[in-house]
C-alpha cells in the first residue's frame, strides 16, 4: 500500500506516564498533527484516537491495549477490501515514528502485520524509517541507562532511611504490580478471543449451508441451525438470532463473511 492509495486512517497515540495521559497536553499535539495531515490528503478518520496513556515504548505494540484495538479495526478494514476485489487502503495514523515503535523489532513486526503513517514524515522511504527506527531504539537504550543509574540512587537513599524515597519505591512497586495485573488480563483476553475466532470459523461451514438452503436471515439461520439437532452453540446451546449475529460479526472481523 503507498501513499497515494490510503483512504481511510485510524489515529492512535500514545504518551509514557500517567501524568501526561491526565494533561493531555501531549496526546493532543498528536492528534492534531494527525488530524492536520488527513485533511491535506483528504483522508476519512475512521472512529476516535486510539490513546494508550502511561504505556512505555518497549511494550510490544500487540500488548498496548489500545494499538491493539486499532491494528484489528484497520486489518479487518482491508481485510473485508480484498474481499471485495478493492485494493486495501487504511492504515494507522500517528503523529511521529517514536510514538508507535522505538525498536527496530517492533518496527519490522508492525510492517508484516499492518500499514502505518507518520504525520511528520509521510513520504518517508522504508530506508529512512529503518534510520529512524534504529536511532529511535538507541534513544530508548540510553533512557532505560538513566533510568537505571536514577533507581539504583532512589534504592541507596531509601536504604539509608529516606522517608520520601522509601515512599516512591512504593508506589513504584504498587504501579508495577497492577501493571503486571493489566497485562495477565489483556493476556486472557487475547486468549479467549481467540478460541471465539476458532469457533467462528468452525461455524462458518454451517452458516454458508443455511444460506444456500435459503436462510437469509438471522432469525432464519438461526432456526436452521436449531433444526438440524446436532449443531449447537460453542456453549452447547440452541441457536438465536442475537447468537448467529455474534458469530456472523466475529467472521466479518476476520474477513471471513
Amino acid at each position: 500500500m503507498s501513499i497515494e492509495t490510503i483512504k481511510n486512517v485510524v489515529i492512535a497515540a500514545r504518551v509514557s506516564t500517567d501524568e501526561q495521559a491526565e494533561s493531555g497536553l501531549g496526546i493532543e499535539s498528536q492528534i492534531a498533527a494527525c488530524r492536520e495531515l488527513a485533511a491535506r490528503m483528504n483522508w476519512q478518520v475512521i472512529e476516535s484516537p486510539y490513546i494508550d496513556g502511561g504505556v512505555s515504548a518497549t511494550v510490544h505494540p500487540s500488548e498496548r491495549p489500545e494499538l491493539a484495538k486499532a491494528l484489528t479495526v484497520v486489518n479487518a478494514m482491508n481485510a473485508k477490501a480484498r474481499k471485495e476485489k478493492r485494493a486495501a487502503d487504511t492504515a494507522i495514523l500517528v503523529a511521529k515514528q517514536d510514538r508507535i515503535t522505538r525498536s527496530v523489532a517492533h518496527r519490522e513486526w508492525l510492517e508484516a502485520h499492518t500499514v502505518f503513517i507518520c504525520a511528520d514524515s509521510p513520504n518517508a522511504s522504508k530506508l529512512e524509517s529503518q534510520v529512524n527506527a534504529m536511532f529511535g531504539q538507541a534513544e530508548r537504550e540510553r533512557i532505560a541507562a538513566r533510568t537505571v543509574a536514577a533507581l539504583g540512587a532512589l534504592k541507596a537513599r531509601a536504604d539509608a532511611g529516606d522517608t520520601e524515597s522509601q515512599e516512591k519505591i512504593a508506589r513504584r512497586d504498587a504501579g508495577r504490580t497492577a501493571a503486571h495485573e493489566q497485562k495477565t488480563y489483556l493476556v486472557a483476553a487475547a486468549a479467549k478471543a481467540d478460541a471465539a475466532n476458532a469457533d467462528a470459523l468452525t461455524m462458518r461451514p454451517h452458516f454458508i449451508t443455511a444460506r444456500a438452503d435459503g436462510a437469509t436471515s438471522l432469525r432464519q439461520i438461526a432456526a436452521y441451525l436449531n433444526e438440524q439437532g446436532s449443531i449447537k452453540t460453542p456453549k452447547g446451546t440452541e441457536w438465536t438470532a442475537a447468537a448467529v449475529s455474534r458469530v456472523i460479526k466475529r467472521l466479518e472481523a476476520m474477513g471471513k463473511w
